[in-house]
């Protein structure tokens, strides 16, 4: 499966409708941005929610394209 497939393909019918294409950027833009605020969370804030400062700098590098797996499904 491409990169492509994996972000425009049809939604299972489980799921419900199909994501369009709009929604699908918007979903990577998101992403991309939760990303930056990640990088710059500082240290009590990052163990608020329970995350490293080197499990957020290594999520913080992961490029828009690389989703989390749940959107593979």
């Amino acid at each position: 499966m491409t990169l492509l497939d994996t972000f425009f393909r049809s939604a299972p019918s489980t799921r419900g409708a199909h994501r369009s294409k709009l929604s699908t950027l918007n979903r990577l833009y998101d992403l991309f941005h939760q990303r930056q605020v990640l990088s710059k969370l500082g240290k009590d804030a990052l163990r608020d929610i329970g995350v490293s400062q080197h499990d957020a700098a290594n999520e913080a590098r992961r490029p828009f394209w690389d989703v989390p797996s749940t959107w593979r499904d």
